[in-house]
């Protein structure tokens, strides 16, 4: 498991470090999350428009719940355009059909 803490601030952004779990407490760090695993695919459709349906978005989340306990918590990373954004959600709503709970970002 790695564990992720936040470090020196650099260039005004805080840098976030990922570290294994053991090591990170070992050394007294505040953890403010754990790592608990994720899903690649590539749906290799369009660098920066993915497809209408989002099959790839989708298919990924539910390659990744195969093995997953509770979601609570989404990190979404599409190419920052009103169509890659708007797949993301809509794919991620059909995947968790009860979005309410769930929190969602964009590192973009």
């Amino acid at each position: 498991m790695l564990g992720l803490t936040y470090g020196k601030i650099t260039f005004g952004v805080p840098d976030q470090i990922m570290e294994g779990l053991e090591h990170a407490t070992k050394r007294g760090s505040n953890i403010v999350a754990e790592y608990l695993g994720g899903a690649i695919t590539c749906d290799v459709h369009h660098m920066t428009n993915p497809r209408k349906d989002g099959l790839g978005v989708s298919s990924c989340i539910t390659k990744r719940l195969e093995d997953a306990g509770e979601v609570n918590y989404v990190n979404d990373h599409a190419t920052s355009t009103l169509v890659g954004d708007l797949v993301e959600v809509n794919s991620i709503k059909g995947v968790f059909k009860d979005t309410s709970e769930l929190k969602m970002n964009g590192t973009k």
